[in-house]
């Protein structure tokens, strides 16, 4: 018999239980708690990563699905991969897909894995699977920063990060960094991250983001910043000018924020010998209060804002003012159980519009299992397809 470990991010809780192929069957075609999707708008595809974090089924998958009519999506092909794979970062140039695998074989093992799966329905090895070694329990993934690295985190508290080439050279960034304060705050509980520039913002699950300098990476200085003052950071992302992240407080009563930072006063730098403790309020642009208690990923597109909440089965579909400092306008949109990941596509391809918002809804309560297509098009959002 093999244990099964898993870190839901979500709870940030590390739950075990036990597994075998005489237990629980193989997963084949079916779906097993979707936690994040990628679109190629040019291809019309769908990719699908069943992650089974319930453990319903021996293993998880990947679905490929067409979407040219977002309204009748239909499965082109599936592959079993290990249970808990994390994040996506979709290569649409080279049609590789690549996710962080936190399939253990023992509570003591602290090698996982990072997979590299081929997508190319051209290609005599379509949905083959390459695996490289990746840090314990690695879940976010980005990509690329200057060098044209992959940057996954680890809940174990490290940057694996990997060439993007044939060799996919691979090394690690501890985040256990000395603070400014006098103390050491260990790494541990990194989860996601978006590349700003030259830096990257780190989420940390216990609470705070770390701020790297890229072009440090491997170096004992790399960490240059420690923002303090999010209890239990969420999803993250970046565009040309803000972090954004979605954040919960539980001081009286648990509140889902969009917290907006800009880190432009928090210059690279290769001198330190401390990460600098720094105050939310010194780079918060703002911290705008969400309808709902569970926030999970945020995706921004311009001037709107898609968040999905795991406990209301919503998605928000938000407009936000060109100064970042407020919410203009909020359109709910319900989906199926416990929504989590999402995606963006365009019927137009990848140079037009975003036409719909693909959301993954991971639970295994009705209607889970399963990916919601939104309209954007229309003045009213609305679920127009359903996958499978």
């Amino acid at each position: 018999m093999r244990r099964w470990v898993l870190v839901v991010l979500f709870f940030s809780v590390i739950l075990s239980g036990c597994a075998g192929n005489n237990i629980f069957p193989a997963i084949g075609a079916s779906m097993s708690n979707p936690l994040y999707v990628a679109a190629d708008s040019d291809l019309n595809r769908l990719y699908v990563l069943n992650s089974n974090y319930k453990v319903s089924y021996q293993d998880g998958s990947i679905h490929v699905v067409n979407i040219a009519d977002p309204t009748a999506p239909t499965r082109v092909n599936y592959t079993s991969i290990p249970s808990f794979t994390g994040q996506i970062y979709l290569d649409t140039t080279n049609l590789l897909l690549y996710s962080p695998n936190r399939y253990s074989s023992g509570n003591t093992d602290t090698a996982d894995g990072l997979f590299r799966i081929n997508v190319n329905e051209a290609s005599a090895s379509f949905l083959s699977r390459t695996e490289y070694t990746a840090g314990d329990d690695p879940f976010g993934i980005v990509c690329c920063d200057a060098a044209n690295d992959i940057l996954v985190a680890t809940e174990a508290g490290f940057i694996d990060y990997y060439a993007v080439d044939s060799s996919m050279t691979h090394a690690q960034q501890t985040m256990t960094a000395p603070l400014s304060t006098g103390t050491t705050l260990a790494g541990t509980g990194t989860t996601r991250l978006a590349i700003f520039g030259t830096q990257a913002v780190v989420t940390r699950s216990y609470g705070g983001a770390w701020v790297v300098n890229l072009s440090e990476l491997g170096s004992s200085n790399a960490v240059d910043y420690y923002i303090n003052g999010m209890t239990s950071p969420r999803g993250i992302t970046s565009d040309a000018t803000y972090i954004y992240i979605n954040n919960v407080e539980y001081a009286g009563g648990q509140v889902g924020s969009m917290v907006i930072l800009d880190i432009s006063s928090l210059t690279p730098s290769t001198t330190n010998t401390t990460a600098t403790v720094t105050a939310l309020a010194d780079v918060q642009v703002s911290n705008l209060t969400l309808p709902g208690i569970e926030p999970q990923e945020i995706l921004i597109d311009t001037d709107t804002a898609y968040v999905t909440d795991f406990n209301d089965n919503v998605v928000y579909i938000m407009t936000l003012s060109a100064d970042r400092t407020s919410i203009t306008n909020t359109t709910t949109v319900s989906v199926e159980d416990e929504p989590y990941g999402m995606a963006l596509y365009s019927t137009g391809g990848s140079a037009a519009a975003a036409t719909h918002l693909i959301v993954a809804n991971s639970g295994n309560a009705s209607g889970g299992n399963s990916v919601s297509i939104i309209d954007l098009t229309v003045a009213t959002p609305v679920v127009v397809g359903t996958y499978p």
